[in-house]
């Protein structure tokens, strides 16, 4: 009776010996699970703050470009205004030059007509080529101006039109960061709950 009692309380130990290697190896398993999860958590974690952090850069890179725009948009419209003006100055020298070269015209043909009144019309005739020579110096430097202004219109044009590029690619990056982000905080949400399960 008594060895039929020992056989099954060893035989119950034996089972409950199976039982507790069972239980110690699944215990095991599920610590090397979490230690995966944790790691894969801590990478997750790692990989959002990156791509947060590279979303910043960009969002700076974008207001500064943003900024430049701005700056080279002032100095396009003072630079359309200023060749505006130039040009106007232009049409009103032109105009003093034609005047002036219609009156030295009419006073050179009333000298040959009526004969010089002597010093007065020569010094009159020295005056007028001396101003219309004066007025065409100063067309011709305006001239320039205009020109360089335009030249500086045009150069301005380009950098706004590169920086507009520019602006571009970074609004396609800035989406790409945030949809990156958006997939990063999925997989953080994700895998912390199967740390907390």
């Amino acid at each position: 009776m008594k060895r039929t009692e020992d056989k099954a309380k060893l035989k119950e130990l034996e089972k409950y010996k199976i039982q507790l290697e069972q239980l110690q190896e699944w215990r095991t398993k599920m610590q090397e699970q979490q230690a995966e999860l944790q790691k894969q958590l801590k990478e997750a974690k790692k990989e959002a703050r990156e791509a947060q952090e590279a979303k910043d850069r960009y969002m700076e890179e974008m207001a500064d470009t943003a900024d430049a725009i701005e700056m080279a948009t002032l100095d396009k419209e003072m630079a359309e205004e200023r060749a505006e003006s130039l040009q106007v100055e232009v049409d009103s020298l032109k105009e003093k030059v034609e005047e002036l070269s219609m009156d030295l015209e009419i006073l050179r043909h009333e000298i040959s007509e009526k004969g010089s009144d002597g010093a007065a019309s020569s010094y009159q005739v020295k005056q007028l080529e001396e101003q219309n020579s004066r007025l065409k110096e100063a067309l011709v430097r305006m001239r320039d101006l205009s020109s360089s202004e335009k030249q500086e219109h045009v150069k301005l044009q380009k950098q706004m039109e590169k920086k507009n590029t520019e602006l571009e690619t970074q609004r396609t990056q800035k989406e790409k960061l945030q949809e990156d982000l958006k997939q990063a905080e999925a997989t953080i949400d994700e895998l912390k709950e199967q740390v907390d399960a």
